[in-house]
């Protein structure tokens, strides 16, 4: 009777083994596949024990959910890499442009800076050419007034030289009388 209750502890044993261990390990094997976020197997239906099964379904439902839900993030998450690549390459485009307008407001910061030195060349000399333009005029009124002094004294020689000429003419009109006189 003893031995006869050990077989038949060993049978049932093996049998709830069979009927219940092999389900739940193989339930528990899948379920630690869907937690590595493996959502793409689908959970088999066991055969036997109405709570294994009825476990099996919820484990299957549970996993058809989450990949419900799972799903659209991943389409979502991959929109936004897409997106994130999209702003990248902008954001690059960008910075060469902004690179170029940099170097080109260099190159106008420059040019600027060259006219402002040549501005300042221009004003010096427009400084030294008023300062000729002054010493000229100055001469140019000096020489004005010695020029007015020539002139002045070229019409008083002219006059001097008229009067002589004059006096030479009455020389020679007396001298031309005192021939004819002396001639007669």
């Amino acid at each position: 009777a003893f031995v006869l209750v050990i077989v038949m502890v060993l049978v049932l044993y093996i049998r709830v083994r069979n009927h219940l261990g092999k389900p739940i390990k193989k339930l528990v094997d899948e379920v630690g596949v869907i937690a590595t976020g493996d959502l793409t197997s689908d959970i088999e239906r066991p055969r036997y024990c109405d709570e294994i099964i009825t476990l099996a379904q919820g484990v299957g439902e549970m996993q058809r959910k989450i990949r419900e839900v799972v799903e659209p993030v991943v389409e979502m998450s991959d929109s936004i890499v897409s997106s994130i690549h999209q702003l990248t390459r902008a954001s690059k485009n960008m910075s060469n442009a902004a690179n170029q307008q940099a170097a080109s407001l260099e190159e106008i910061s420059s040019s600027m800076e060259e006219m402002g030195a040549n501005i300042q060349q221009n004003t010096d000399n427009s400084v030294v050419t008023n300062k000729v333009a002054e010493e000229i005029s100055r001469r140019v009124g000096e020489l004005g007034s010695a020029s007015n002094n020539s002139y002045e004294a070229i019409r008083n020689i002219a006059n001097d030289v008229n009067a002589i000429n004059e006096l030479v003419m009455q020389t020679n009109i007396l001298a031309l009388n005192a021939s004819v006189e002396a001639a007669r």
